[in-house]
């Protein structure tokens, strides 16, 4: 037999920390952690992932790892990967945020559809929205950008390194508040244009009282929401490229921060 057979055991712990960075990206990342993929193909991805990069790894971790402190590290090492696959679904979060505050302004939130996606109820202006976020995502190299930047961990912050602290959490809410500005930036003229909608409704109400403005309020609502949306939809772009990026940089920076 081999002898380097007989060291397999001895580095499947050290193997299982790769494997645990890895899967937390699995779990909670855009478009890698939708429950849309089936789980097989998520868990063959990372397996692959980690067998590519744990070879330039095994320098920087010791061969005599013990089971027991691999055990212990694979908390941290599962979050360094969730949170760096977090902060960046916090922006397909407030991309159906702005579609929700839209139909539930227009009276169109009660046609809720499910996001395979994201694992939850949304809109159909949620949706135009958060495809639209996905396309962008795709096309300007987010998803390549995201994996790259957990393989870089792996050089900056070695298997058993990271150190939780309420730095964490601070840029973690920091990412939350800057999802909440997206949301409100890309839902604010929408939600102007219904404002002004439903009051001028109100006025034509109260001066003609015999024209029946409820028959056609509902549609009107719907009208506007849709014709404000496609008006409004080319500043989608920017406000993904410019939070997407922002969001990587603070991630990166956070990682390597705890080293």
């Amino acid at each position: 037999m081999p002898w380097e057979l007989l060291q397999i055991p001895l580095i499947l712990p050290a193997f299982a920390l790769v494997l645990a960075r890895v899967s937390g990206l699995m779990i909670v990342a855009p478009i890698l952690g939708s429950a849309a993929i089936p789980a097989r193909v998520r868990a063959f991805f990372a397996v692959v992932l980690a067998l590519l990069v744990f070879p330039t790894l095994l320098p920087t971790v010791s061969a005599e790892l013990s089971l027991s402190a691999a055990v212990v590290g694979l908390t941290g090492e599962l979050m360094i990967g969730a949170v760096l696959g977090l902060g960046l679904s916090l922006l397909f979060v407030s991309l159906e945020l702005a579609g929700l505050m839209i139909a539930q302004q227009a009276g169109f939130a009660l046609a809720e559809i499910f996001d395979p996606m994201l694992g939850m109820q949304s809109t159909a202006f949620g949706q135009v929205y958060f495809v639209c976020g996905l396309f962008i995502f795709v096309a300007v190299g987010g998803l390549r950008a995201m994996v790259q930047a957990l393989l870089d961990t792996f050089q900056t912050l070695p298997p058993l390194s990271f150190t939780a602290d309420e730095a964490v959490a601070a840029v973690l809410v920091d990412l939350l508040a800057g999802a909440m500005i997206v949301a409100l930036r890309l839902a604010g003229p929408a939600l102007t244009a219904l404002m002004l909608t439903a009051l001028a409704k109100g006025f034509i109400s109260r001066t003609m009282p015999q024209l029946n403005i409820l028959a056609v309020g509902f549609s009107t609502q719907i009208a506007v929401a849709l014709l404000v949306m496609a008006a409004t939809v080319g500043v989608l772009e920017p406000l993904v490229t410019t939070h997407l990026w922002d969001s990587l940089d603070a991630l990166v920076d956070l990682l390597r921060r705890a080293a």
